[in-house]
């Protein structure tokens, strides 16, 4: 906890570097004992680091599960990694850039994997600031973006997309949040025919400081 002459403290210069970084660590585990059994985990962590006009995002999760109905063998019913890293640059208080990468695993679908580069801009449509850390908003993006898909043994595919998004959050009574985001990416050369869409959403409920549920 020492000091040079005219320096920061070790600590103090720690919560400097770090008071740009939120993030968080998911836990999940469900077992249930019926006609059916099941089990299941997850875990993910993300983090952000806000320094205006700059945010950066990384984030990965895994998801496991299994089912066994009675008199039946045990089946696995998800088997699945995802991972994000993304920056944002705001040009003005509505309009932002952004680049993205995200890669997915999933032994169910039989995806050896799948990675998604994107860039584009987005535009706040809505926004109401609460305090430093918490808004509402609504906000929508539109770019470029290349789809890889590799499968189990030789198949795979690729192709060059539009990139179409929507993302919204909104700060709920006692300290819940409510998140969702929705993405849009049909084939520049197959709009209805090859496309990628995915959606998510998600209820923070805090319980005691800092768990939430």
């Amino acid at each position: 906890r020492e000091s040079r002459p005219g320096g920061l403290v070790r600590t103090e210069r720690l919560r400097d570097y770090w008071r740009y970084w939120d993030g968080h660590l998911d836990l999940g585990f469900n077992l249930q004992q019926a006609t059916t059994d099941t089990l299941g985990f997850y875990a993910g962590i993300a983090t952000t680091r806000t320094h205006e006009p700059t945010r950066l995002t990384l984030a990965a999760n895994y998801r496991y599960g299994t089912s066994q109905p009675k008199g039946e063998d045990k089946s696995t019913i998800e088997d699945r990694a995802y991972g994000l890293a993304r920056g944002d640059y705001d040009f003005t208080k509505r309009l932002y850039g952004f680049a993205s990468a995200d890669a997915t695993y999933d032994a169910i679908q039989q995806l050896s994997i799948r990675a998604v580069p994107k860039l584009g801009l987005g535009y706040l449509l809505w926004e109401e600031k609460l305090d430093e850390k918490r808004r509402n908003f609504v906000s929508v993006e539109a770019g470029g973006a290349w789809v890889y898909e590799a499968y189990f043994g030789p198949e795979h595919q690729d192709f060059f997309a539009a990139a179409f998004g929507a993302a919204a959050g909104y700060q709920l009574p006692y300290g819940a949040v409510l998140d969702a985001r929705l993405d849009y990416l049909p084939a520049i050369d197959d709009f209805l025919g090859d496309y990628l869409l995915r959606g998510e959403a998600g209820l923070t409920v805090p319980v005691v400081d800092p768990v939430a549920l």
